[in-house]
């Protein structure tokens, strides 16, 4: 059974706004051009009204070696970071 849009968008409304109550200063997503998880995850944010930082590893590659440090080596995108909380592909990735 899947959620109605209607609550779909109430939900990410709520979550934009608990956002900006805790003031997350800096919100990096680490994606990949073509990766489909690293676009459904940066519009989901969009909607949720989520300032992000996007970091595509192919257009900056010098990003790399901070990415591997955060990612404990593994190569998926898309990761997030909020803060000191590091999410490596949490709706699913794309390896490479």
């Amino acid at each position: 059974m899947g959620l109605g849009g209607g609550y779909a968008i109430a939900l990410a409304t709520w979550r934009g706004a608990v956002y900006r109550r805790c003031r997350v200063r800096r919100v990096l997503l680490y994606t990949r051009a073509g990766c489909p998880h690293s676009q459904r995850l940066r519009a989901r944010l969009e909607v949720e009204g989520v300032p992000i930082e996007e970091v595509d590893l192919l257009a900056t590659p010098q990003a790399m070696t901070e990415f591997l440090k955060l990612t404990k080596g593994r190569s998926i995108v898309p990761v997030l970071v909020r803060g000191a909380v590091v999410e490596v592909a949490p709706e699913g990735g794309t390896e490479f």
